[in-house]
């Protein structure tokens, strides 16, 4: 992948796109629904403490303001092309939302809870996924290459889910939020009685796959990591 770079006019193209993508627009109706304000209508670019942006690499992010004009809902979307010791073209993207930030959004009788009207559904979250693995393998590639086949595979290509809190126990100092805080894990089976503060799983996937593919592989993966942390699903 030497001869790829981030050519200016490709670049300029990622603009274009981003905000006209459904990752952009999934990230609207969740920061509507939970009360913030208007999401901007372009993507900036991240400061270099977030990102670099150069011929070998692509950071961008999208910030939606809530109480007192903080960020309550954010997003990033990088790519990094092999460089160094760092053989793998990486194409990352982030949703974060602050709880503390959102209208309304703690319950009197407990302020260390997330109100459940402001939890992240399952549908929800697996929307997210969705588009944002399509953003992930199909827009922000765009901006090295036309054909993704084009650039020749260092091995089987991988897709990774992360869901974290970064508010866990001893870290989260006056305001201790887990996983089930946040999101409403229901569909997903019985919880365990203990948690940890992050969730993952990892996905081998062919490059370029269908819309209904990724949907199937987003659904499957996430029951999968849900009953590996020890949710139990009885159907």
């Amino acid at each position: 992948m030497d001869d790829l770079e981030v050519a200016g006019e490709r670049r300029r193209l990622l603009e274009e796109m981003l905000p006209q993508g459904w990752f952009h627009g999934t990230v609207g109706s969740v920061a509507d629904r939970l009360g913030c304000g208007s999401i901007p209508d372009r993507w900036e670019r991240t400061p270099d403490s977030e990102g670099s942006n150069n011929r070998r690499n692509v950071s961008y992010r999208i910030k939606v303001p809530g109480v007192d004009g903080r960020t309550a809902v954010a997003a990033w979307a990088r790519l990094q092309l092999p460089a160094g010791m760092q053989f793998q073209l990486l194409s990352t993207v982030d949703f974060r939302v602050d709880f503390s930030a959102l209208p309304d959004d703690v319950q009197k009788d407990d302020s260390s809870l997330v109100s459940s009207v402001r939890r992240l559904s399952a549908d929800e979250l697996g929307e997210m996924f969705i588009v944002a693995w399509m953003l992930a393998t199909r827009s922000l590639p765009l901006a090295v290459t036309n054909d993704l086949l084009r650039m020749r595979p260092a091995g089987p290509t991988r897709v990774e889910l992360h869901i974290d809190s970064e508010r866990p126990p001893n870290l989260g100092h006056d305001r201790v939020l887990g996983l089930m805080d946040m999101i409403d894990f229901t569909e997903f089976g019985e919880a365990p009685s203990l948690l940890p503060p992050s969730m993952s799983t990892s996905i081998t996937t062919p490059l370029v796959i269908s819309d209904h593919q990724v949907e199937d592989s987003v659904m499957e993966s996430l029951f999968y990591m849900t009953s590996s942390f020890g949710f139990i699903n009885y159907k």
